[in-house]
């Protein structure tokens, strides 16, 4: 059984007013509980995994009317151009510009927008003695480039516009000669066939990459796009993502009920001050909306039948995964020997000395046990130094510590690797012949990262944790 608040007005007037209401039913079976659970959840990851457009596009109006100038003056007024949209993954890119292509040759073709995908593959079926000769292995790249020359050089300024969209723009730059986009640029260029080609990147140095004589072909015009710069946009975008589509003539009112409800404890979380303070943390780190995804998947993923709404219990958990560091990851399951070897690199490390050996790690260790009685009476005892130097061996391999160069550690170490023993890149250290007690190296991980290791670590010795305070 799913309970909410009472609703105060009727589903009807909320929605008109913009106010999320709150009902109270009961799923009338398991069944269709588990079946409204299950086709909310998909929705949600639909979007998620970005197999369909986002909710919202946030921060990007502007970004989005110079590209339908562009694409406008392609379709509409046959002006042939092209142009660079660059910004790290996630920020919209591919949404962006594939949106307004579609848009505006549905108005050119008279067809909605959503009904472009299916016109387009009609007539790719009904064209598939034209199209054979392109996609025919037996053709080369050559052919087929000379095959689209052809078909491009003998359009008219009457004909329809093309709109190319080259995503990975920046691969194109590798291939040899970069015959392609010379082809398509120089197309733009004749203005003989209306066309906009459109290279989506997120390398900021791709027209760098272009060769002389397809940089002199190119418009040079370029639109950079970032991720949201305030934070109500990032909450913004976090909220109609999580949020499920309402149709108010649905007749399923069980379905109606329960995405009401839905919606309004996602309005309810994100008016939470624990909820705006750890999606704040992921924003001033971050600001990268497919981090944010991720965040947001865990949650999704984790609704049931028995827990079928997003509690900020549950996010906090999820982005306590996100944040985690990978380095207090990898170390968790240490030995204890090896985290009090940790500690005494830190103790070193607090004294100003930022390179040590073996040898110095295993002086402070024994100082530490001896000065603080650990040795007798808490039930670890001091290990012995072929025992302590297997254990700053493994620290090696998990590549914590950095033999130092220039003074004969790495060579040490690198001789070390074909005799036997472990290294820091996983092959082996000499069993003899070589002073690895003495090869200098140094700390990968800053003292207050080891001081979270010992407050995470399990059945951590009360000195231990004595010593990670001094």
């Amino acid at each position: 059984m799913l309970t909410c608040q009472p609703a105060t007005s009727d589903c009807q007037g909320a929605v008109a007013t913009g106010v999320s209401p709150t009902v109270t039913w009961t799923f009338p079976s398991e069944v269709v509980g588990h079946s409204l659970v299950s086709e909310a959840r998909c929705e949600i990851l639909n979007v998620l995994n970005e197999y369909g457009p986002p909710r919202e596009l946030m921060e990007l109006t502007e970004p989005l009317n110079q590209i339908h100038d562009l694409v406008e003056k392609a379709v509409a007024r046959a002006e042939s151009n092209s142009i660079l949209i660059v910004g790290q993954r996630g920020v919209g890119k591919t949404t962006t510009s594939d949106r307004m292509a579609l848009r505006a040759i549905a108005q050119q073709l008279d067809a909605p927008a959503q009904d472009v995908a299916a016109l387009t593959d009609i007539d790719h079926e009904e064209n598939d003695g034209a199209s054979d000769a392109l996609r025919s292995p037996k053709r080369t790249f050559a052919e087929a480039l000379l095959h689209m020359l052809t078909v491009l050089q003998s359009g008219r300024r009457q004909s329809k516009a093309i709109v190319f969209v080259l995503d990975e723009f920046d691969l194109f730059t590798q291939h040899p000669k970069q015959t392609l986009l010379y082809t398509l640029f120089d197309a733009v260029q004749c203005h003989q066939l209306p066309m906009l080609v459109v290279g989506l990147t997120s390398r900021l140095d791709v027209v760098e990459l272009l060769e002389k004589r397809v940089k002199s072909r190119f418009s040079h015009r370029q639109l950079t796009l970032s991720p949201p710069t305030q934070f109500k946009s990032y909450l913004a975008l976090a909220k109609s993502t999580l949020q499920l589509s309402i149709d108010m003539t649905d007749p399923n009112m069980d379905r109606l009920h329960y995405r009401l409800a839905f919606n309004a404890q996602i309005e309810r979380l994100c008016e939470n001050a624990v909820f705006h303070q750890t999606l704040r943390q992921l924003y001033d780190l971050l600001r990268d909306v497919r981090t944010l995804y991720r965040a947001l998947m865990l949650l999704v993923c984790d609704l049931t039948y028995e827990s079928p709404m997003i509690s900020g219990a549950r996010f906090d958990l999820a982005m306590a995964e996100q944040l985690a560091d990978c380095k207090l990851e990898m170390l968790k399951d240490v030995s204890l020997l090896e985290l009090s070897l940790l500690m005494a690199m830190r103790s070193l490390v607090c004294q100003s000395i930022l390179k040590f050996n073996f040898e110095m790690v295993y002086d402070e260790y024994r100082t530490f046990m001896s000065r603080s009685g650990a040795a007798t009476g808490s039930g670890m005892r001091l290990y012995k130094k072929p025992v302590a130097l297997k254990a700053f061996e493994h620290l090696l391999a998990l590549e914590v510590l950095r033999p130092l160069e220039g003074t004969g550690s790495a060579q040490t170490f690198q001789e070390g690797s074909l005799a036997g023993g472990t290294t820091a890149a996983g092959h082996r250290l000499a069993s003899s012949n070589s002073l690895k007690e003495y090869a200098m190296v140094q700390l990968l991980l800053d003292p207050i990262h080891v001081e979270e290791l010992v407050d995470k670590y399990a059945d951590c010795p009360p000195y231990i944790k004595a010593w990670a305070t001094q």
